[in-house]
């Protein structure tokens, strides 16, 4: 998960986020770490954008 935090994001950032967007953060984290392995965000990062908590996709599959 080092590549999910940066040196000034800190896991309770990232939580603060999360909720403030809806979201169910444990959901969340299940989607994160079951479909990032999968998809080739080296080669294509762009790909990230789709998994950030105010994306339609995360706010359609995470919403509580």
């Amino acid at each position: 998960m080092e590549w999910f935090y940066s040196r000034t994001t800190t896991p309770q950032c990232e939580l603060t986020v999360v909720l403030a967007n809806g979201i169910d953060f444990y959901q969340y984290l299940v989607t994160l770490m079951t479909e990032l392995p999968n998809l080739p965000i080296h080669q294509q990062p762009e790909i990230l954008k789709n998994y950030m908590p105010w994306s339609k996709k995360i706010q359609a599959t995470c919403a509580k």
